[in-house]
């Protein structure tokens, strides 16, 4: 579903930027991919990445991914 309210920076329909690589976050139980944005975008922004030609919706995250508390490893 697209955002009723997009970014006035968002370049709806237009590369924004590229992922560098990918992989399964075992620590927080999703899938990440680490890349570069050619604007400015947000943390948790909403965002589609082309995989194989296949878009998927993502969340920009700015920062590390991980669980400081150590709350996962603790289960």
């Amino acid at each position: 579903m697209a955002d009723p309210f997009p970014s006035h920076a968002a370049p709806l329909g237009k590369i924004a930027g590229h992922t560098s690589s990918c992989t399964f976050g075992f620590r927080i139980g999703k899938p990440v991919a680490l890349g570069h944005a050619y604007h400015a975008v947000a943390d948790g922004t909403r965002v589609q990445v082309d995989i194989a030609r296949t878009l998927y919706d993502a969340t920009a995250v700015e920062g590390p991914l991980f669980d400081p508390e150590g709350n996962r490893m603790k289960v």
